[in-house]
């Protein structure tokens, strides 16, 4: 199990257009 690399794709994924956003 990759939990962290999973948890590093998803945080990617959510921060990216967060960060586009503000």
């Amino acid at each position: 199990m990759e939990i962290h690399e999973q948890a590093r794709f998803i945080l990617r994924l959510t921060l990216g257009p967060w960060v586009f956003m503000t």
